[in-house]
């Protein structure tokens, strides 16, 4: 009886901190979006959703007709859990067999004894930068424009990477969206795989900061990653079976069918293009500032100098420089028509 008595407490304690927790998370958003403060970060629905928002989407696809987030979760923590396992019997077994070694042989262990103690002292942190430019794969500031192509078209060039919305941030990177930008890329050998391009949209979306564009050979490369995603974009306008099949060759949740109608609505949305490819225009951009500084999406108006296309026009120059069309005025919509299944 008192076994059972003292289960049940423990468990309305756990209860308890868990109803506290919440009621913490829930009151501090509120107070934070009543007061419109912004330290230390501006709180809104995708930098601190409601908590039953969370737990739902645990129970949510991330992809059409995919599994549910929660069992992705599951799986990868079991994943992650037979990696520590086998690595813990390897350094097990490495350890077993040098102490085994080192207590035989005393010139062994003066000669290893003390690098291996100052090992232990070493973060692994430490040792993660030295591993990465031992194999061959230092820092390239070319990425750092590919990040900087993925933050403008969250932020201030609407055509760079068409299709994404107001979620693009907190949704996952999926292969397709990294086949998409290996095909905007790798024409310009800024990235040499698909698996590079979805690490720089991916970066892209957190790390580029107003500062990094200020030097001017972060500029220039910033209009060679504009120059390829722009190409790209043309590309897919004139060979958009050649950009489905790209998308589906490196998998995707949804059927070629799906594919090509999403292909035909993005080219839409893009061609005919009266200002040029990725050049925005300043009555929508001024009109989507405001909307969003009325429902405060942005905490503060938009400046004048958030409002910049000088890169953008750049890039555009060098395209026109190779006769390439960047208006797109004879291209016409297609008609798709989306079978069961999506065949």
């Amino acid at each position: 009886m008192a076994r059972a008595m003292r289960g049940s407490a423990r468990l309305a304690s756990f209860v308890l901190v868990l109803a506290a927790l919440w009621a913490l998370w829930e009151g501090y958003r509120w107070l934070w979006i009543r007061e419109g403060r912004t330290w230390p970060f501006a709180v809104s629905d995708i930098t601190m959703p409601h908590m039953h928002l969370i737990v739902r989407q645990l129970f949510e696809s991330p992809t059409v007709g995919g599994p549910l987030l929660i069992t992705i979760l599951w799986h990868s923590a079991l994943f992650t859990a037979k990696e520590a396992v086998v690595g813990f019997a390897i350094g097990a077994t490495i350890g077993f067999l040098l102490g085994v070694a080192l207590s035989h042989f005393r010139v062994l262990q003066r000669g290893l004894l003390p690098y291996i103690v100052a090992s232990q002292t070493i973060p692994i942190l430490a040792i993660a930068p030295m591993v990465v430019v031992g194999l061959g794969k230092p820092h390239d500031s070319r990425l750092d424009a590919a990040r900087l192509g993925a933050r403008l078209g969250d932020r201030g060039v609407p055509h760079l990477l068409p299709g994404h919305d107001q979620h693009a941030a907190r949704a996952p990177i999926r292969r397709p969206t990294c086949a998409r930008a290996d095909a905007l890329l790798r024409g310009e050998r800024l990235v040499d795989s698909v698996e590079a391009a979805c690490s720089v949209v991916a970066a892209g979306r957190h790390l580029v900061k107003g500062d990094w564009i200020k030097s001017k050979s972060h500029q220039a490369t910033a209009v060679k990653f504009l120059q390829a995603s722009f190409k790209g974009w043309i590309y897919c306008r004139d060979h958009w079976r050649d950009c489905v099949n790209i998308v589906v060759k490196a998998g995707t949740a949804l059927p070629k069918g799906h594919q090509t109608w999403q292909m035909n609505e993005v080219n839409a949305l893009i061609w005919p293009n009266r200002m040029e490819i990725g050049i925005m225009d300043p009555v929508q951009y001024k009109q989507t500032a405001n909307i969003a500084y009325k429902f405060k999406v942005i905490k503060k108006p938009a400046k004048a100098s958030s409002y910049r296309t000088d890169l953008a026009k750049k890039a555009v120059a060098n395209l026109k420089r190779q006769g390439i069309d960047v208006y797109g005025r004879g291209w016409k919509k297609k008609v798709v028509k989306l079978t069961e299944g999506g065949k």
